[in-house]
Formats: C-alpha cells, sequence, structure tokens
C-alpha cells in the first residue's frame, strides 16, 4: 500500500479509515478521481434538473470518537437530510446525521472493509464501484444489503449508474454528461 504524506505532489490524492485503532490509508490514481468527478457531476446534474436538493460534501472525514471510528468516502450526499444540514459546512458527526449516500471508488483498494465502520456511522446507502458495474448497497439492521435502485435517489439504479460510467471509458466525460443529460429528459417527458 503507497503511503500518502505532506511532501506528496497532491497530498489530498489519498483517503483513509480508521477502526478502533487500525488504520488504512491507501492512494488514489488519476482513473480513480476521474470516476470520483463524473459520479459527482451525474448527481449534481440530476438535482438540478429534478429539482431535488442535493449536498455534495466530497471526501470530507465522518468520525465519532466515542465509536472509536473515522472514514473518507470517496464522494458523500445529502438529499433527504440537507434540509437539517442546510448551508452549514461544520458537521458534527456526534449530532448531525450522516450523509444519506456515499460513493466509494475500487479501483486498487477493496472498501468492503470500511462498510462496518459505514454501519455504525448509520449512513443509510453506500454506491460501491468496481471498475465495472456501480453496486448499491443499502443499511439492513446492521449490515448492508443490495438492492437494485437508490433509495436517496430512486430514479437511479445500479443498471443506470453503471451503463453511464461505462459509456467514459470510450468517450470523455463532457459527451458521457451530454448523453446522461439526455437520458434525463427521457425522463421527464
Amino acid at each position: 500500500m503507497k503511503s500518502c504524506s505532506k511532501q506528496s505532489v497532491n497530498p489530498k490524492a489519498c483517503t483513509s479509515a480508521y477502526d478502533e485503532g487500525t488504520l488504512q490509508i491507501m492512494a488514489l490514481s488519476a482513473l480513480h478521481e476521474s470516476y470520483q468527478f463524473l459520479i459527482s457531476h451525474l448527481v449534481n446534474l440530476l438535482s438540478v434538473r429534478l429539482r431535488i436538493r442535493v449536498l455534495c460534501f466530497g471526501s470530507a472525514t465522518m468520525r465519532k470518537k466515542a465509536k472509536q471510528k473515522g472514514v473518507e468516502p470517496d464522494l458523500s450526499f445529502y438529499v433527504q437530510t440537507a434540509a437539517a444540514i442546510g448551508n452549514r459546512t461544520d458537521l458534527d458527526f456526534s449530532v448531525d446525521p450522516p450523509p444519506d449516500i456515499v460513493v466509494e471508488i475500487d479501483l486498487q483498494h477493496p472498501s468492503l472493509s470500511k462498510f462496518p465502520i459505514y454501519a455504525a456511522l448509520g449512513v443509510p446507502e453506500i454506491w460501491r464501484y468496481d471498475g465495472k458495474s456501480l453496486t448499491v448497497y443499502y443499511l439492513a439492521g446492521e449490515s448492508y444489503v443490495i438492492t437494485p435502485s437508490s433509495v436517496a435517489l430512486p430514479v437511479l439504479t445500479s443498471a443506470t449508474l453503471t451503463e453511464f460510467l461505462a459509456r467514459s471509458q470510450h468517450e470523455d466525460q463532457y459527451e458521457t454528461v451530454l448523453a446522461f443529460e439526455q437520458w434525463l429528459e427521457t425522463r421527464e417527458t
């Protein structure tokens, strides 16, 4: 596993997870960041086109000291709880709700070890992309189960998200976002 330090060219190009004394640090690739950006762009476009309030907090650290758990998702979105967050940016996970959706992009390092941390933090939904398909998981009790579509954003299914992420492998992000916008238009009529 690569290490990330302040001497790195891009020290933010790392993500980490902390679980009861165990720290995991992962370096991020340009391909990883490209998928992360594309997913954020698709959700943002959906938010604007369908007039759904979605707040994105990127890979902001989520932690609960009392549970000795912390994690940095690749992306995090507030949808149902967006109104509770409002325009605040200084979140305290001991009192504020967790994001409704976190995204994990698993190209070099699997994120399944982070799932118990997300469950302990009460994150209702995880989108996990492995470079081939995007799977949506929903928290049922203390563990996650696979579900065919997002609970927070039901118009988005695993199949739809996978299709548009796959498009980005043979067309640029701009073309993929335009195709997604056309897809949204067909859903609106």
